[in-house]
C-alpha cells in the first residue's frame, strides 16, 4: 500500500534532518526518486519548521530532487533515509504541486504476535500485505474435525481487527480453540477487545494480560481455565467488561480490580472461587453503579454457593475403561457431541433448541448422560495418554 502527501508551492525548502545527531547513514541504502519542481522551481537549504511529517524507521524514502539551472542542464540531489527522519516543506505560495510517496514498511510485528499466539487459526491474510485498517472474518482452523452445526455458534462473528496496521480487536468465540493464553499476548498492545469464550482454553490466565492497557472487554468465559484471577488485571485502566464465568477458577477474587476506574460489569459465576467479596470492590462497584455477578462458586457470605468445594477430579483411567452409554440408543447425543467438537457449552445449546424427545430422551437421562460425557471429555482433554472405549 502507498499513501501520498501533496503540498503546493512555488518556492519550496526542504530540510532532511535525523531525529538523533548521532545516527550514522550506510551510503548503501542511498535510495533515489523523484520530485518535479518546475521550471521556475528552486530548492533552498532552511532550518527546521514545526509539524513534521515523520516517517518510521521501516519506511522507505525515495527522493531526488531535479533542480534545473538552465535550459539544458539539472542536476540530482540524492537524499538519504535515516532511521527515523523528518522532512518539512516550507511553501511561500500555491502555484505547483509537490508529492511525497512513503511505501508500507517491511515488517509487522503484531501481526506476528498475533499469529503466533494463536498458530491454529487459519487467517485469511499474509502478514506482509495485511490491509492496515482491514477487518478479517475468521471461519475456522487450520485442522477442523467437523464444522459445527450449532445455532448461536457457527454464524456468531468471529473476526481480527487491524488498525494503522496494529491489532485492535481478536473476537475468536466458539471456534475450538484448544491451547492455553500465551504470555506473549502483551505485545498487542493497542489491542481493545479479547474474545475467547466458549473454546477449550486451558492453564491459567496469564499475569502479562495486565500489561494490555487499552483493553475494554475481556471474555474468556466457557472454558476450562484453572488457577487464580491475577491481581495484575487491577492495572487494566479502561477495561469496561470481564467475564470469567464457567471456568475452573479458584482462590480468592482480588481486591486490585476495585482500581478498574472505568468497569462497567464482571460476571465471575460458575466457577470455584473462594473466600469474600472483598469489601473495597463491593464499594467500588456501588461507587460506579456496575455489576458483580458472582453467580454460584464457593464464596462466604453470599447466596447461591457451592456447599462443597473441591471437588474430586474424576478418575480419568477408570472412564477410559468405562464403555457406558456405548449402545446404540445413545448414538444420536454422542453424534451431536462430536458436532459440537466436545464443547459442552455448543452441545447443550443445540439440545436445549432441538428438544430432548430429538434425542429419544427424557430429560432426566439427558442430564445423567451429559455428566458422563463431561467428565470424559475433562479426562480426553487432560489425559490423553489413556485409550478411550467408544
Amino acid at each position: 500500500m502507498t499513501s501520498y502527501l501533496t503540498a503546493t508551492q512555488t518556492t519550496t525548502s526542504f530540510t532532511m534532518t535525523p531525529l538523533s545527531s548521532t545516527t550514522q547513514v550506510p551510503t548503501s541504502i542511498l535510495r533515489t526518486t523523484s520530485l518535479y519542481m518546475g521550471s521556475t522551481s528552486h530548492m533552498t537549504s532552511s532550518v527546521l519548521r514545526p509539524s513534521p511529517i515523520s516517517l518510521s524507521a521501516s519506511s522507505s524514502i525515495k527522493a531526488a530532487t531535479t533542480v534545473p539551472e538552465s535550459p539544458t542542464t539539472s542536476t540530482t540531489v540524492q537524499t538519504v533515509p535515516s532511521p527515523s527522519i523528518m522532512m518539512t516543506p516550507i511553501v511561500k505560495d500555491s502555484q505547483k504541486a509537490v508529492t511525497i510517496q512513503i511505501e508500507r514498511p517491511a515488517d509487522y510485528p503484531e501481526c506476528k504476535i498475533l499469529v503466533n499466539s494463536f498458530p491454529s487459526v487459519q487467517y485469511p491474510f499474509d502478514c506482509s500485505s495485511i490491509d492496515p485498517n482491514g477487518k478479517y472474518d475468521i471461519s475456522k482452523l487450520k485442522i477442523q474435525r467437523r464444522q459445527r452445526n450449532v445455532k448461536g455458534s457457527r454464524d456468531e462473528s468471529k473476526y481480527v481487527l487491524f488498525e494503522n496496521f496494529r491489532v485492535k480487536e481478536i473476537v475468536l468465540p466458539r471456534l475450538g480453540l484448544s491451547q492455553i493464553i500465551p504470555a506473549s499476548i502483551y505485545g498487542l498492545g493497542s489491542l481493545n477487545i479479547l474474545d475467547l469464550s466458549g473454546n477449550q482454553i486451558t492453564g491459567g490466565i496469564p499475569t502479562t494480560v495486565g500489561l494490555l492497557t487499552n483493553l475494554k472487554r475481556l471474555k474468556l468465559a466457557g472454558n476450562a481455565i484453572t488457577g487464580s484471577i491475577p491481581p495484575q488485571l487491577g492495572k487494566l485502566a479502561n477495561l469496561q467488561l470481564m467475564d470469567l464465568s464457567s471456568n475452573q477458577l479458584t482462590g480468592g477474587i482480588p481486591p486490585q480490580l476495585s482500581q478498574l476506574s472505568n468497569l462497567q460489569s464482571i460476571t465471575l459465576a460458575d466457577n470455584q472461587i473462594s473466600g469474600v467479596i472483598p469489601p473495597v470492590l463491593a464499594a467500588a462497584i456501588a461507587a460506579k453503579g456496575a455489576s458483580l455477578n458472582v453467580g454460584t462458586n464457593c464464596l462466604s457470605g453470599s447466596a447461591n454457593q457451592r456447599t462443597a468445594c473441591n471437588r474430586k477430579k474424576p478418575d480419568c483411567r477408570a472412564i477410559s475403561l468405562d464403555d457406558g452409554y456405548a449402545d446404540s440408543r445413545w448414538t444420536p447425543l454422542w453424534n451431536a457431541l462430536a458436532v459440537s467438537e466436545n464443547d459442552m457449552n455448543a452441545f447443550d445449546n443445540a439440545v436445549n433448541t432441538l428438544g430432548f424427545a430429538h434425542f429419544g430422551v427424557r430429560e432426566y437421562e439427558f442430564q445423567a448422560f451429559r455428566y458422563y460425557a463431561a467428565r470424559r471429555v475433562w479426562c480426553m482433554l487432560k489425559h490423553p495418554e489413556y485409550v478411550y472405549l467408544g
